[in-house]
């Protein structure tokens, strides 16, 4: 694939996922997956509250219909695999120089080799492997994604990539995840309400409650768009900082390659003099002075990686184990703002109570 290929190629296949997007609408997917849950347990936990969830009867007609709601649930994972594809294809469309750019270890190699840059230089991308990549963000694991990558990014055929290359694989591998997740928040975050409806405070929510939003009042509707704002900006810094932050991938990356027991050039950085450009120098015959740093094989980087970077096997799990985590950091500290005002309150009483004594005696 030339580039204009590679390009019309991507945005043909966005637009039939697109097409394809639209035949689901999110909200109501988004929604079913409230019937995996027990509504008697959930509302048992607060009686105050009425979640936005099907009654008594609506919950046993879903349960005496278990194949409906197995469509629902395959509806909506299908839903978001098409997202994640859509998602690869736009991290690929954007990603042409990374994939064809040679890396300075291989430029370094093939002067060497008595090999000139021209000779290096990649003008298009094999079309069955780009649809390989694609094809594993549609239906393969965490796992198939790096693979696949990995063979995209193998651009001479030896089964091996270099340190540069190995961190590029995993940083494809990560950021279409980290684009689903964040289109996926927008839908799902609109899919219901955050904050639960307290029937003293609404009109709208009787006993036969349905899958639509109910009518907020205007207090309602100023703590549900906070309480979305809030959640909003945590769900987009977890996943701008999880894997560069709290997972450290640049550092596990760099032990991952330094432990690796390579076999290229026997785990050994190779030293040699190589022809310096004259363009540079100025000078012809200048030699110049290089560091040949071996490559790595797939097999050798996942007997590291499953030991010390798993992460990578479960991104989108990651993800959300970190946002569950914020969640009950939040909580958290709703909890001891409302212990603090509770005691600064009776502190303030007592204190008021007492020197009202002291003034009438």
């Amino acid at each position: 694939l030339a580039p204009i290929q590679f390009d019309n190629m991507l945005q043909w296949y966005q637009k039939e996922i697109e097409n394809h997007l639209t035949s689901f609408p999110p909200a109501e997917h988004f929604r079913d997956v409230r019937d995996f849950f027990d509504v008697n347990t959930l509302n048992s936990r607060n009686p105050r509250y009425v979640l936005p969830m099907p009654e008594k009867e609506e919950t046993s007609k879903l349960a005496s219909s278990s194949t409906q709601t197995s469509q629902r649930f395959e509806s909506a994972v299908l839903w978001y695999r098409l997202v994640l594809a859509q998602a690869a294809a736009e991290t690929m469309q954007s990603s042409w120089k990374t994939l064809t750019t040679v890396s300075d270890q291989d430029l370094d190699r093939a002067a060497v080799e008595g090999k000139s840059k021209s000779d290096l230089e990649v003008s298009s991308l094999p079309a069955d492997k780009v649809q390989a990549v694609l094809k594993s963000f549609l239906a393969g694991t965490a796992s198939d994604r790096v693979d696949r990558i990995w063979d995209l990014m193998d651009r001479d055929q030896d089964g091996r990539v270099d340190e540069t290359e190995m961190v590029q694989v995993c940083d494809m591998a990560v950021a279409p995840v980290r684009t689903c997740l964040e289109k996926s928040w927008n839908e799902a975050i609109d899919a219901s309400l955050v904050c639960p409806v307290e029937v003293a405070d609404t009109k709208d929510v009787t006993e036969e409650a349905s899958d639509s939003i109910p009518k907020l009042t205007w207090r309602q509707r100023r703590r549900e768009a906070a309480a979305k704002r809030k959640l909003t900006r945590t769900f987009k810094q977890m996943l701008a900082r999880h894997f560069s932050e709290e997972v450290e991938q640049p550092h596990r990356l760099r032990c991952i390659y330094a432990w690796a027991n390579k076999m290229h050039q026997d785990n050994m950085i190779e030293s040699v003099l190589v022809e310096s450009d004259e363009a540079v120098t100025g000078f012809s015959g200048r030699k110049r002075y290089v560091e040949l740093r071996p490559k790595i094989r797939l097999d050798e980087f996942r007997e590291v990686q499953q030991e010390h970077f798993t992460h990578l096997d479960r991104v989108g799990v990651e993800f959300m184990k970190s946002f569950r985590e914020d969640l009950w950091v939040i909580q958290g500290k709703g909890r001891e703002s409302k212990e603090l005002w509770r005691d600064s309150a009776i502190f303030m009483t007592v204190v008021c109570i007492t020197d009202f004594a002291i003034m009438v005696m």
